[in-house]
């Protein structure tokens, strides 16, 4: 029987201890972009199942990137402390566990709901999306604000900046 999926690899400087990596999964627990403690047991639970590595959900770059409104968000020190709790979390229930950040932008498909593939009702904290143009992608969802150049740059840094330090 070949064992390959069991043996270690390198990717880049990234050495992982096996090929098993759990993908970003979007769990719509998050509470204004903030960390619950479902995501604290649920990420814990990943961990300990045996893979090399775990990617941390679609983690918004700002309030406005979020797909819905249950989705983590790391714009900000409060939110960005919570990822760090699930990093903690991951590397305190197993050994040699990599953690992924998936960060995220949602663009033109935020502010929508996961159970009606729709625009969020205001009632519910909907937001003004944003996108290179202002094209709806579909009729179910607003049609978002088309972004200046001054602020593409402005997403761009958002991306960048440091989580921690915030710069």
């Amino acid at each position: 029987m070949d064992t390959i999926l069991f043996s270690p690899e390198t990717l880049g400087n990234l050495k992982l201890k096996n090929r098993l990596v759990v993908p970003p999964m979007c769990t719509w627990k998050a509470k204004d972009g903030m960390v619950q403690d479902f995501h604290l047991h649920h990420y814990a639970m990943l961990a300990s199942s045996g893979v090399a590595a775990v990617t941390i959900e679609a983690t918004a770059v700002s309030p406005n990137g979020r797909i819905s409104p249950w989705c983590l968000g790391i714009w900000d020190e409060e939110r960005a402390q919570g990822i760090s709790k699930i990093v903690k979390t991951i590397h305190d229930s197993a050994q040699d566990v990599k953690v992924i950040l998936q960060i995220a932008h949602a663009g033109r498909k935020g502010s929508c709901s996961p159970e009606t593939d729709s625009t969020v009702p205001q009632s519910l904290g909907a937001w003004q999306t944003v996108a290179p143009s202002a094209i709806s992608p579909k009729d179910a969802v607003a049609i978002p604000h088309e972004l200046l150049e001054s602020e593409i740059k402005d997403y761009v840094k958002a991306f960048a900046k440091d989580p921690i330090n915030l710069n």
